[in-house]
C-alpha cells in the first residue's frame, strides 16, 4: 500500500481539533470513532506501528479500568481510575502527535509554523527540542554503557550519570541552538523553499479537522451538540 503524503500545515491543524475534541467531549463512542479515525489517518500515511500502539493501548487501558480497578481496594482503585481516564483522553493527542513527528522534517515543520504566523520565540525552541531528543538519548545510552563497565551501581548511579548527563545536555542545547541560529532561523526573509503538494485526501483531512474543531467548541461551550 503506498504512503498518502499529507501537508504539514494540515497535521497541525488535525492536531489542535483533535485537542479541541478531547477536552470538551466526554462520550465514549465518540471518542472510540476519533480514535478510529486516527488509527486509519497513521496507516494512510504509512506509520502503521502508530495505529497498532494506539489500538492496543486503548484497549489494555479499558481492560484495567473495567476489570482490574474494580477487583481492587476502593481508595487504591480511585487513585489509579483518575490516571487511567486521564491517559485515555490524552491518547488520541499523544497518536497524532507522533504521527507528526514521524512524518514530518523539521523543515516542513518550521515552513509550516511560519505560515501560521507562529513567533520565532516559540519556532526556535521548538526546533531545538526536536533535534535534542536524539542526541540525549545517545548520550544516555552511552553513559548508562560506561556505568556498566565499571560497575557502578546504587546511589553512585545518580553522581556518575545524572550530572554529566545534565552537564552534556547543557553544552547540546546550547550547540544546537548557535548551529540553527547560524543557519539563519532569525532571517525574517525567506531562506528556503519547501515543497508542499494539497491532495485529495489533504483537503478531506482539512475540511474533517474543521469540522471537528467546530464541532469541539460548540460541545465546550453549548454542551453536546449531537
Amino acid at each position: 500500500m503506498s504512503k498518502i503524503y499529507i501537508n504539514a500545515t494540515t497535521k497541525i491543524f488535525f492536531l489542535i481539533a483533535i485537542s479541541l475534541f478531547v477536552f470538551s467531549c466526554n462520550d465514549v463512542r465518540k471518542e472510540i470513532v476519533i480514535l478510529s479515525l486516527i488509527c486509519f489517518i497513521a496507516v494512510l500515511i504509512g506509520v502503521y506501528k502508530v495505529a497498532i500502539e494506539g489500538l492496543i493501548s486503548y484497549l489494555v487501558l479499558n481492560i484495567v479500568k473495567y476489570i482490574v480497578l474494580p477487583a481492587l481496594p476502593n481508595m487504591v482503585a480511585t487513585n489509579f481510575n483518575i490516571l487511567i481516564v486521564t491517559f485515555i483522553k490524552l491518547l488520541p493527542c499523544f497518536l497524532v502527535g507522533k504521527t507528526l513527528i514521524r512524518t514530518t522534517t523539521i523543515r516542513e515543520l518550521i515552513f509550516s509554523l511560519k505560515k501560521l504566523h507562529i513567533p520565532m520565540t516559540f519556532i526556535i525552541p521548538l526546533s531545538i527540542s526536536i533535534r535534542y531528543f536524539p542526541t540525549f538519548i545517545e548520550e544516555w545510552h552511552s553513559i548508562s554503557d560506561a556505568m556498566k563497565i565499571r560497575n557502578i551501581k546504587g546511589l553512585s548511579r545518580f553522581k556518575f550519570a545524572y550530572i554529566p548527563l545534565m552537564i552534556s545536555a547543557s553544552n547540546t542545547a546550547d550547540e544546537l541552538s548557535q548551529a540553527i541560529i547560524a543557519r539563519g532561523i532569525e532571517n525574517p526573509n525567506r531562506i528556503c523553499y519547501v515543497v508542499t503538494v494539497n491532495n485529495v485526501f489533504d483537503k478531506m483531512l482539512a475540511l474533517i479537522s474543521f469540522g471537528i474543531a467546530i464541532y469541539s467548541v460548540f460541545n465546550l461551550f453549548w454542551g453536546s451538540v449531537i
